[in-house]
């Protein structure tokens, strides 16, 4: 059986499709969401939803609340002796929700459409992935939560509508321009921030409540773990009620400087609230605009504005939205199931098409089509340090582009490779998705080689690179992905420097040519510099530029290994 699964910031969903009807599968509690919260007892076993938001309470360091935000990145999170990675933690999310599915189906769950904001980076894509199997599932396929959330909304209906899903989450932001017909759905644009969401809302307010009750007591509240678990809660709570009240109230227990146990409160208004997030919620508003222009829909040529995610509950964030939007319908059934139940309706639309079945189901549905986007542009650094986008954001998905380079030097035989994601002009400014080296180049003059770069995204919106010498067909290929230590447990920092140490051996054993030399120099240097800044994600980034590095001299080594035997 195949489900559909929203692996929230909040909260997670699981779905599946009964007949031509989506439903939301009730977890052990018979509760229809489940906090995406995670705790591991001083015994290593795991606690997931609301017994992890439980055990909080009286053990903050050992559990772990919006774990979505750290997905794809190199870090590990600590449980006393015991290191995990964000993709082992989603993986226990996702086999709860599986396993209570389960048992209230009856069938045993092999597959999975997991819902990922459209703004997610590849590594997080990948990693999501993983998780995905490490929970146990055999397939697993990804689809971008304002997507899911337009499928559930226009499922089955045959009027052609231009549908606007603002999907303001726990922890993300999107908004997706698209066509709807006859399930046939076509994504024209998608705009988004992956670090917008409630939680950022709660971090507001909770800087703004602590300062005001620190004034009072006169000592610090942040350092204390207790107190700012239940600060954290308190503070959730109150964000809830404020979107029916205009007035609440924080309590927080604390121990005075005295041992006396009290109560520490603060009131809060809506007005207040509104104005503390009102700047945050204006950025969303700027990417509608965008998103909708991108798209080819004018301010009033929106049929459909639909709400997903828990945080369009915000009274604000419904009127500054209609005040940009004004489409004749507004749908928020349910924010915190759409993207669930419409990860269902594609995850069976999907088997349906792609498993083999009798020809006549899938004749019913072959219809079905979903066409989404690249969220971002994706390109190359030039060497004068430019960058030039490969593959513009909005290009229909899959796709392949390719940008062809040359030598900068006569007689050059390798190049290093700068792949990256932005919109500036300069390629410091833009994200980095990683480096590799392509050597055997044919020698020749400088520009007179074509090295073909070429971007390929799939319809998980995954990246794949690869660059080619067009002459020797030399061939070096990446995939964007979460780069990990070794199983040897070593950190990030002692790995590249491992790396740096074990490419100028190599370098000293092997004859390359002066080209290929200074790129093994320039990557070496990047590696110290990312060494020195300690800097997670660049550490990584290099980590793999050194690994293709060293597989290259290490090919050439053996190669001439083998000459040498030969003779």
């Amino acid at each position: 059986m195949i489900v559909g699964v929203d692996l929230g910031t909040t909260n997670t969903g699981i779905a599946f499709l009964d007949g031509d009807t989506a439903r939301i599968i009730p977890n052990d509690r018979g509760n229809r969401i489940t906090p995406s919260v995670i705790a591991f007892d001083e015994n290593g076993e795991a606690l997931v939803g609301e017994p992890a938001r439980n055990y909080a309470s009286t053990h903050p360091d050992r559990t772990v609340f919006g774990v979505k935000r750290l997905m794809g990145d190199t870090l590990t999170i600590a449980f006393g002796s015991v290191q995990r990675t964000p993709e082992q933690i989603s993986a226990c999310i996702i086999r709860k929700v599986c396993d209570d599915a389960q048992a209230y189906l009856g069938e045993r769950i092999r597959a999975a459409v997991i819902a990922v904001p459209a703004h997610f980076s590849d590594r997080a894509r990948v990693a999501t992935i993983d998780a995905g199997r490490l929970a146990g599932l055999s397939e697993v396929h990804l689809i971008n939560e304002p997507t899911a959330a337009a499928i559930a909304y226009a499922n089955d209906s045959p009027r052609k509508r231009n549908i606007v899903v603002y999907d303001l989450g726990g922890g993300t932001f999107d908004v997706t321009c698209l066509e709807s017909k006859n399930n046939d759905y076509t994504v024209r644009s998608s705009r988004g921030k992956a670090d917008l969401g409630g939680r950022t809302f709660d971090s507001i307010m909770r800087t703004h409540v602590v300062e005001k009750l620190e004034t009072e007591i006169g000592r610090p509240l942040r350092d204390d773990p207790i107190v700012s678990h239940h600060l954290e809660e308190s503070i959730e709570r109150a964000k809830i009620e404020l979107s029916s009240r205009e007035t609440t109230g924080i309590a927080v227990p604390f121990v005075s400087a005295s041992g006396r146990a009290m109560h520490l409160e603060c009131e809060i208004t809506r007005a207040q609230f509104d104005h503390l997030i009102r700047s945050r919620l204006e950025e969303t508003i700027r990417l509608i605009r965008l998103a909708v222009q991108e798209a080819g829909f004018d301010r009033n040529g929106s049929d459909t504005l639909v709400y997903s995610g828990g945080s369009c509950r915000i009274p604000i964030v419904q009127s500054l939205v209609h005040a940009a939007i004004r489409a004749p319908e507004q749908y928020m059934a349910n924010p915190d199931e759409i993207v669930a139940l419409g990860a269902a309706v594609y995850a069976e639309r999907f088997l349906r098409r792609n498993a083999s079945r009798t020809a006549a189901r899938r004749t019913a549905t072959e219809g079905a089509r979903l066409r989404d986007v690249a969220a971002f542009n994706l390109g190359v650094e030039l060497d004068d340090g430019r960058y030039v986008p490969v593959l513009p954001r909005n290009t229909p998905i899959p796709a392949t582009r390719t940008r062809t380079v040359t030598t900068v030097s006569d007689n050059q035989s390798a190049v290093q490779i700068h792949v990256l994601q932005g919109d500036d002009g300069t390629a410091e400014n833009n994200h980095s998705l990683g480096r590799f080296v392509l050597s055997g180049i044919q020698k020749a003059a400088r520009g007179e080689p074509r090295i073909d770069v070429v971007f390929s995204i799939d319809e998980n919106g995954i990246t794949h690179i690869a660059a080619r010498d067009a002459k020797t067909r030399a061939v070096q290929k990446i995939v964007v992905a979460p780069h990990r230590t070794g199983t040897d447990k070593k950190s990030d920092h002692d790995r590249v420097v491992a790396l740096i140490r074990d490419v100028r051996v190599l370098l000293e054993k092997t004859r390359v040519d002066a080209d290929f030399e200074r790129e093994c120099a320039t990557v070496i240097a990047d590696a110290e510099k990312a060494v020195s800044s300690k800097d997670p994600t660049y550490l990584a980034e290099l980590g793999v530029a050194l690994e293709t590095v060293l597989l290259e001299l290490t090919t050439i080594l053996e190669s001439e290994e083998a000459r040498f035997e030969g003779a």
